[in-house]
């Protein structure tokens, strides 16, 4: 996992990508009720059928998302997340509490 953190992967955030893959892991994963952790800059922006997609989907195959956002653009994950814990320094409530989790 740490070495999977500190890759660089050519930058620009797209949300589509792994929000896709995720809804396509969980629907050929023999779990229910499973729980996906989105961890972001928050920049980034999605069209609101994929939003709307999205949110179908997570709620016909009963999942939940819980968002953590580096930095202080949540606003696009909000339409998505049932829980979004921000993280603006590692000495600050959004840090702790996402470490307990």
């Amino acid at each position: 996992m740490i070495e999977f953190a500190q890759t660089f992967l050519s930058g620009g955030t797209d949300f589509n990508l792994p929000l896709t893959k995720a809804v396509s892991i969980i629907e050929d994963s023999k779990f229910k009720r499973s729980d996906l952790i989105f961890i972001t800059d928050g920049e980034d922006s999605l069209k609101e059928s994929f939003i709307k997609s999205f949110i179908r989907k997570k709620e016909n195959m009963d999942f939940n998302v819980l968002s953590l956002v580096l930095g202080t653009d949540a606003e696009t994950v909000q339409h998505f997340s049932d829980e979004v814990i921000l993280i603006t320094a590692l000495n600050d409530e959004g840090s702790f509490k996402a470490f307990t989790i």
